[in-house]
Formats: structure tokens, sequence, C-alpha cells
């Protein structure tokens, strides 16, 4: 059963060439194993395969041997998951039964939240994410908490069975630096970084910061403000240089687009092209002629962006082309 299980799975999620061959590779050595009764290598090998083919076919046979190798709470963790999957909750259910009187229970939360777990050994894989219940052995157990951009946080519990610890863990955040230097110097530059609140930083000094990605926005009174993103890595300092665009020199950007129709398009009675067409204009009002039907008077303002998009029969030509 072990075979035709994950052979099965291997057919239905094909992976690219090579993570096919390696798939193949781990699940022979993993086959030869499972009829040895090597069910410990068995499981390393098919974990392997698992890393590849993630599908609910692997995961029943990593489930099954989990057991057999008396790894009970990762069996528990593979077998928690197939519930989800109509064509094995009958025996997930039945297995998920026989392991928990043999367990113990943890429940894990950490800040932030969403801390990959892992337990006693990296290489068995993970268990999921913060918070989160694990079922494990009776016993001393390790506790592995893995977020990006944090430093790993490690910890022992002592697991009793047929009863439940806490455990709560906060992770420190890497940190890297970030320099913005700006013309106009003075210029106000402000970080933002999801639901965080906005971080305000000096223009041309360094800031130390949590790694990850920001939303930088610099402004200076009389220039266009300006975006961008930046990443700050771990132990390391991000130099980003900007220079901003007097507002009286900065121009407007109108792209207008036809669905495919290709219609000429007159700004204040002069023949610019045909859609679909960027126009680069001066700030103010201007008059903007698509086809023969559509018009737009706009007050276009320094450093902004404009879409137009008539309907096709908003600016089918009916008369003489303006070329």
């Amino acid at each position: 059963m072990f075979a035709v299980i994950v052979t099965a799975a291997l057919a239905a999620a094909p992976a690219p060439e090579g993570r096919a061959q390696e798939s193949e590779h781990f699940f022979q050595r993993a086959q030869s194993a499972y009829r040895l009764r090597r069910y410990d290598t068995a499981l390393e090998h098919l974990l392997e395969v698992y890393d590849r083919s993630p599908t609910p076919e692997v995961r029943l046979g990593v489930a099954r041997t989990a057991a057999q190798a008396r790894f009970r709470e990762l069996a528990h963790a593979f077998y928690r998951e197939l519930l989800e999957h109509p064509q094995y909750r009958a025996e997930a259910r039945s297995a998920l039964a026989r392991l928990r009187p043999r367990l113990a229970l943890v429940e894990l939360s950490s800040e932030p939240p969403g801390a990959e777990v892992f337990v006693d050994d990296r290489q068995l894989g993970s268990y999921g994410r913060t918070p989160l219940v694990l079922a494990v052995s009776p016993g001393r157990r390790r506790i592995i908490l893995d977020a990006d951009n944090h430093h790993r946080v490690s910890f022992e519990v002592r697991a009793r069975k047929g009863a439940r610890v806490r455990a709560a863990r906060s992770l420190s955040a890497r940190q890297g630096r970030l320099r913005i230097e700006v013309t106009p110097s003075g210029a106000d530059i402000r970080l933002e970084r999801g639901e965080a609140r906005t971080t305000t930083v000096a223009a041309g000094g360094e800031a130390r910061l949590a790694a990850g990605t920001y939303t930088a926005r610099v402004e200076a009174e009389g220039y266009v403000p300006e975006e961008l993103e930046v990443r700050v890595r771990p132990g390391a300092l991000e130099v980003r240089r900007v220079t901003l665009v007097p507002t009286r020199e900065a121009g407007a950007r109108v792209l207008v687009s036809t669905g495919g129709l290709r219609a000429p398009v007159r700004v204040d009675g002069v023949h610019r092209g045909r859609a679909p067409l960027v126009l680069s204009l001066a700030p103010g009002e201007h008059e903007v002629q698509v086809g023969e039907g559509y018009r737009r008077d706009l007050m276009l303002l320094a450093g902004k962006s404009y879409v137009l998009t008539p309907e096709p029969e908003e600016v089918r030509p009916r008369g003489p082309s303006f070329d």
C-alpha cells in the first residue's frame, strides 16, 4: 500500500523534470527502506519526496511511515492535515484516535504570530505556524520557533501525557541600516510597512530598522513627492538616492486606452498619435479628443498620472482620419 499511495501521488502531481527525478530517487530509497522495516530511514527519504511533491497522497505516506517509526507527533501533525481531504478523512480520524492517548499537548503562541514551529529537530519538518496546539510524545521536548527576519528561538518544555502545556515567546527582529540621500536637502521621509505605524527618518542619516520591505515617501515643499520601495536586509546597509522634481518643472502623464482600437488622439486641437498612447503634458487645463466622439477637459496636476478609457463606439471614426 505504501508504494501504491506514493506512486499515485507522484503521477498525479508531476514536478519540473529535475524535481521529478529527485522525487523518484528519494521515493525508491524510501520504498526500499520501508520494505526492510527501517522506518526511520524511510521517513527521512519520504520527507524529501514531500518537500518536492506536497500532495495529500505523499502526506498520507509520511503519516503512516512516521507512525511506524514511532514519531507519533509528526504522524499526528500529518494526519491532522489529512482531515481536510474527504478520501482520507476516515483513516485520519481513526489514526488520530489511536495516537492521542499516547501524546501530550503543547499550546504555542508567539509575537509576531505566524512563526514556523519545529519539534526537536528542524530536519523533521515544520509542524505549522503559531498560534498552534501540538500533540507531542510525553517528556522533555525542544521547541524551535522561526520567523522571517527574526532571530530563531529555541526552548524546552516538559510535556505530560493527558496535560496541556502553554508557552509564549517573543522573537526579536533582525535589524539592518537604511540611508536615503535626497536632493534637495531637508526633505521629509516617512517609512510604512504593512499595518505597522509610520516611521520618520532623517534624510541622509542612517536609521536602524527591523529587516523587511518598506514603502518610503519622500516630500519637500515645492517638489513633487516620490514613493519608492526599499528592502532592509539583516546586518546590511541599504543606500538609496532620490532627486525630487520641482513642481514647476514636473509634467503630468495621461494614458489613453481604447481596448485595442487604433483611434487618433488630439490634445488642444493638435494630433499627438494613435491610442493606446501615453502623453506627457504640462500641468494645467487641456482638451483631449479621441476619435471623433470622445472629448474631455482635464485639469492636470504636476507629477500626477491620469487614465482615459473611452468606449469603442465613442471613438470609432466616422469621417476622414486626422493623419
